[in-house]
């Protein structure tokens, strides 16, 4: 991937390869910009593509707060928009990050000529207050108890499908691993009280919705209803846990190139 770098600048981190439309991608919460490194060379060579970390994330600056919202997240894509001098982008949301970019979409349409979300959450601001509630302390308190590598060690494997091969897996750990634990536990405070339903709107912009049969995280029954609220039908991959940037990435490539 000889075009590939790594940029930090005016307190933002990302990867960037290839010529072409942009493409901007935007990671989970248990990845980074090295999320997407599996799929960043078939997709350079049709766009000139921008794996954006999370604030924090990546060498990043932080957001302010413990608990900043969606909205601040989608604040600080814009500022990277802005910085780059990208007025309009395929935008692709990962996961949690499929919550910042739908985010995104609702306060800035004009920039975002192409929704994609791939495994994406629908965040547990629904959830009763007690639930979200223990969920929240449950996930902080594991967190804090054991650090990030054996979170990550613990995570992986229950949240990927059986395609995924030896070298995916650690890839997938090392990635998770070297997150800063104070960034982490702040798109975990994000992901708690978000909801993803009521930013969609099929009139944004045209959207593709992709998720995996085998996914626990975003199972596919979320992400039809997901597909539903933005009136498209749902790529389901079979076989496919919460990381198809490893798991399937072929098909990935195939569905977001074909989305242009």
């Amino acid at each position: 991937m000889k075009s590939l770098t790594e940029r930090r600048d005016q307190g933002q981190s990302w990867l960037e390869a290839g010529k072409g439309a942009p493409l901007v991608l935007v990671h989970g919460i248990g990845g980074s910009a090295a999320t997407w490194l599996p799929v960043m060379d078939a997709l350079a060579r049709h766009h000139h593509v921008y794996a954006w970390n999370f604030p924090g994330y990546g060498g990043a600056a932080p957001l302010p707060g413990d608990a900043p919202p969606a909205t601040d997240y989608a604040r600080a894509l814009l500022a990277f928009l802005d910085q780059r001098g990208i007025s309009a982008a395929h935008v692709v949301g990962h996961s949690l990050g499929a919550v910042v970019v739908a985010a995104l979409a609702q306060a800035a349409a004009a920039r975002v000529s192409r929704l994609s979300l791939i495994c994406p959450v629908i965040g547990a601001g629904h959830l009763p207050a007690d639930a979200r509630e223990q969920m929240r302390l449950a996930r902080r308190d594991e967190i804090l108890a054991g650090g990030m590598g054996a979170f990550a060690q613990a995570r992986t494997a229950s949240i990927i499908g059986p395609q995924a091969s030896q070298e995916d897996v650690a890839g997938i750990i090392e990635t998770m691993a070297g997150i800063a634990q104070p960034a982490y536990l702040q798109a975990w405070e994000m992901l708690c009280a978000a909801q993803i339903v009521p930013l969609l709107d099929p009139a944004l912009a045209p959207a593709l919705v992709v998720g995996g049969d085998v996914d626990p995280v975003a199972p596919p029954q979320a992400v039809t209803q997901v597909a539903q609220a933005l009136s498209v039908t749902p790529h389901i991959l079979p076989s496919v846990g919460h990381f198809p940037t490893h798991e399937a990435t072929e098909e990935l490539v195939a569905l977001i190139c074909q989305h242009d």
